[in-house]
Parts: C-alpha cells; sequence; structure tokens
C-alpha cells in the first residue's frame, strides 16, 4: 500500500541521518578537544533537533516496512504511527527548548 513511497522516505531519511551524524560527530569532537569551541558548541545545539527528525523518520518509515512485509497494512495503524512520531518530536523540541545546558 505504502511500500515505495515509504521506501523513498526511507532512503531520503537515512542519507540524511548520514550526513548529520557525521557532521554532528566531527563538530562534538571539535568541541571536545577545545577547537573552535564556541561555533562547534553552537553547532552541536542547532544539529540536536534535526537529529532527532531524521532519526524518527528513519524509524518510522522502517516500522511501517516492516509492518508491510508481514502482510499487515493497516491505513489507521500508519497514521498512528506517523501521529505518535510527530508526538515524540514535539517532546524532544519542548524539552529542547526548556532544558537547561550543562
Amino acid at each position: 500500500m505504502f511500500t515505495k513511497t515509504t521506501q523513498n522516505v526511507k532512503q531520503v531519511a537515512f542519507g540524511f541521518f548520514i550526513a548529520l551524524a557525521l557532521f554532528y560527530l566531527a563538530a562534538w569532537l571539535l568541541a571536545a578537544n577545545g577547537f573552535y569551541s564556541q561555533v562547534s558548541n553552537q553547532i552541536v545545539a542547532i544539529l540536536d533537533l534535526p537529529m532527532y527528525l531524521a532519526g524518527l523518520v528513519l524509524m518510522t518509515a522502517s516500522i511501517i516496512l516492516g509492518l508491510g512485509l508481514t502482510g499487515f497494512q493497516h491505513r489507521y495503524t500508519v497514521a498512528a504511527l506517523w501521529v505518535f512520531t510527530l508526538a515524540i518530536l514535539a517532546a524532544l523540541v519542548i524539552l529542547d527548548i526548556f532544558a537547561q545546558p550543562l
């Protein structure tokens, strides 16, 4: 039912996740070692939410594809998974806004 679209979403999310993870890791290592610490800390703080978003979309697309392989393709289940993903993202945004940096 949603397999081709979900596969495309998963591939795009995987590419973004890998690119963001490598950039995030490089900035984190620079900040940990004291090189360009102010800029690196800002990059790490900014890239939190895109990493969460890419990871959640990748996770949800993988679950939907896994359910499709088992033959379970119910429209409301897919919608519920996306709503659950958006609820988790909203909670992470709220935590990121109100959490105090260490």
